[in-house]
C-alpha cells in the first residue's frame, strides 16, 4: 500500500462514517475482520467481535 492509497482510504473511511451509512462504512471492512473493544465488552458482554456480520450488528447496536 503505497502513501496515496491509504490517505485516500483514509478519507473514504472517515466520509463513510460521517455519512453514518452502514452499508459505506461496511465495505471497508474485510469479511473475517476481527474487532476488539472495551465498548463491545460492555454492549454485548464480550470484548471480541467476529466476521463482518457481527461486527455490523455492533455497530447498529452501537
Amino acid at each position: 500500500m503505497d502513501n496515496l492509497f491509504a490517505q485516500q482510504f483514509a478519507r473514504e473511511c472517515e466520509h463513510a462514517w460521517n455519512s453514518h451509512d452502514i452499508d459505506n462504512i461496511m465495505q471497508h471492512y474485510a469479511d473475517d475482520i476481527v474487532l476488539v473493544s472495551p465498548i463491545a465488552a460492555k454492549l454485548l458482554d464480550q470484548a471480541e467481535v467476529k466476521g463482518k456480520d457481527a461486527v455490523r450488528r455492533y455497530f447498529i447496536k452501537g
